[in-house]
């Protein structure tokens, strides 16, 4: 497992990235496209546009048996719009500072802080900093 991310060029970070199963960007309007995984480094390198793997169970075998995704953000990078998950998302940042509205509060989480986003509770990230971070779901 890798436990610490130094930056968003860090070379640990698109090693973990290629453990991933899917890949994907957000665009500016917040949807998300999938993108094959030799693009990521690209899309890293670029530092435009939040990046997210999905599939990194194997990885992160402490959170079984839930979702692990991983999100790579640049400052002010889009995000998805606000929105409710039906089930409780655990966020965990391992590197930088993570930026949320939750329930109409701005909400910063640092390095190796984790948080929990109950179920139904609206949600956004801000990407006010850089910051690379874990999302747990079921």
């Amino acid at each position: 497992m890798i436990d610490k991310i130094e930056s968003l060029q860090d070379p640990a970070l698109l090693q973990l990235c290629e453990a991933g199963s899917f890949a994907f960007i957000i665009d500016n309007n917040g949807r998300e496209f999938e993108i094959d995984k030799t693009q990521i480094a690209f899309y890293l390198a670029e530092n435009k546009k939040t990046v997210k793997v999905e599939g990194l169970e194997s990885v992160f075998t402490q959170y079984k048996p839930k979702t692990v995704h991983l999100y790579i953000a640049p400052q002010n990078a889009a995000s998805f719009g606000l929105h409710c998950d039906p089930y409780n998302v655990i966020i965990h940042v391992m590197f930088g500072k993570k930026t949320f509205i939750i329930d109409g509060k701005d909400i910063v989480v640092n390095a190796n802080e984790t948080i929990t986003i109950p179920a139904n509770v609206e949600h956004a990230a801000t990407n006010n900093y850089d910051s690379v971070m874990l999302s747990i779901g079921d």
